[in-house]
């Protein structure tokens, strides 16, 4: 994981949790998805090189990124962009993105996954 993925998900961690327990106090069956998702072993959300999903340099829609990532067996939730990483307050992440955004992408962004290891 990058120092900067690192460093961001440091700080989102107390907000995140805060949601996640908002959801489960809702539908106490997500506690099981969380649980899988956040565990040390099994699915979780994971950053991986754009260049396992796009071509660098080509432009796309995030949608081909999201049917990228369904060939690979992995679920595409969002990316961070390698020339924004420096830039606060999301440091060049970005979750949920419309499926019909286009972008160049470069050999340094990474595309955020939930999947195995």
């Amino acid at each position: 994981m990058s120092v900067l993925l690192a460093l961001v998900a440091l700080l989102y961690v107390p907000t995140l949790v805060g949601l996640l327990m908002a959801q489960i106090s809702q539908n106490r069956h997500l506690a099981a998805v969380f649980e899988e998702l956040f565990s040390a072993d099994g699915t979780g959300i994971r950053p991986r090189p754009a260049g396992n999903y796009v071509l660098p340099g080509c432009e796309t829609t995030f949608a081909t990124v999201v049917a990228a990532a369904r060939q690979r067996g992995e679920c595409a939730i969002g990316y961070r962009s390698h020339d924004d990483a420096s830039a606060g307050p999301g440091y060049g992440v970005r979750i949920n993105q419309p499926k019909a955004e286009r972008r160049g992408w470069t050999a340094g962004d990474e595309v955020i996954v939930v999947g195995e290891d």
